[in-house]
């Protein structure tokens, strides 16, 4: 059994205000998300992604908070990485 220590943190995100992702940094160029869920009614294409897509600009995306997992019906995971500021 792994601890929490031994498994690697990856980053939520959301994507233009309609999508929930993992993002997945590649050193040699443009980044990647992985969709978890997306909202057409917030202005995805597609509600479900089979592939992951580029990122061509860091403005597009913003760390995911929890209730974005609320929002999106995720369940969110210890191994995600998220935004804990709290709310004002």
């Amino acid at each position: 059994m792994q601890n929490e220590s031994s498994v690697s943190k990856i980053k939520a995100v959301v994507f233009k205000e309609h999508t929930l992702g993992i993002l997945w940094e590649n050193p040699n160029g443009n980044d990647t998300i992985e969709v978890l869920r997306a909202i057409v009614n917030r202005g995805a294409t597609f509600s479900v992604y089979d592939d992951p897509f580029m990122v061509y600009d860091e403005n597009d995306w913003r760390m995911a908070k929890e209730e974005d997992f609320e929002v999106y019906r995720v369940q969110l995971s210890s191994n995600l990485i998220i935004d804990r500021t709290p709310k004002h």
